[in-house]
């Protein structure tokens, strides 16, 4: 009898084991946001009608809203070029459904997290071709820098993904970053200071917002708090209401 409750307890102890990998493995697999199915801020009209052009927001995890917990958009479908899994929730915190509210129109998400320019390329070209964009917004490249990728690469796969988007690209210069971040910003600075030197492209100076106000990017040193989410869709929405 003390054999068998000694196997019923180790069978038991190595259930439990079991089950807390796989909550452990759960949490690792998804970023600490509300983007799970069935979240209550997730939670939209039964219809969102999508713009036959829409705005496009196009970038890493910057855009995708890594950092902020009430973002609707599911982790797994970052890269499904399907324009319905990227509409934003109405109570989402990110950059893109703040500048929906600003423009009173769905702006799709179409950020994927930790991705460099040289995926983002062909990812772009192939969001293209299934959405037909009106306008093509374009935050990224701080990834290729914690990659050892060259200020030199990454403005020209910036700079083939303006020609890319066939049709009108707003592209913004980088965050600056802070500890506890890997410090990339001397790399930042050389490729903002190309990217404002870009001619036919309507270019939105986010580096020189940002600079010297702390408070503008969150805990980890590399993504915008919650008002920096927010200057970032003022910002957009002002460029998107006045072409240059």
């Amino acid at each position: 009898m003390k054999v068998l409750r000694r196997s019923i307890l180790v069978g038991a102890t190595v259930v439990m084991a079991g089950l807390l990998a796989l909550v452990v493995a759960v949490h690792h697999a998804y970023p600490a946001n509300s983007s799970l199915p069935g979240h209550p801020v997730c939670l939209r009209p039964p219809t969102v009608t999508i713009p036959a052009h829409p705005v496009v927001a196009f970038g890493d995890s910057i855009t995708w809203g890594w950092t902020i917990h009430d973002n609707c958009l599911v982790y797994a479908e970052v890269e499904n070029p399907d324009p319905s899994v990227h509409v934003t929730g109405p109570r989402d915190q990110t950059y893109p459904e703040d500048l929906s509210r600003l423009l009173r129109q769905p702006v799709l998400d179409y950020g994927v997290p930790g991705e460099e320019t040289s995926y983002g390329l062909p990812r772009l070209i192939q969001v293209v071709a299934r959405v037909h964009p009106s306008t093509v917004i374009i935050l990224e490249g701080v990834n290729d820098f914690r990659f050892k990728v060259s200020p030199r690469i990454t403005f020209k796969n910036l700079r083939r993904m303006i020609h890319a988007a066939k049709t009108r690209v707003i592209i913004a210069t980088l965050l600056p970053t802070y500890p506890p971040e890997v410090n990339v910003n001397r790399q930042i600075h050389t490729l903002n200071a190309r990217i404002r030197r870009l001619h036919g492209v309507q270019v939105v100076d986010l580096a020189a917002l940002f600079a010297h106000r702390r408070y503008l990017i969150g805990s980890d040193g590399v993504h915008p708090s919650l008002a920096g989410n927010r200057l970032i869709a003022r910002v957009f929405a002002q460029a998107l209401r006045h072409p240059r």
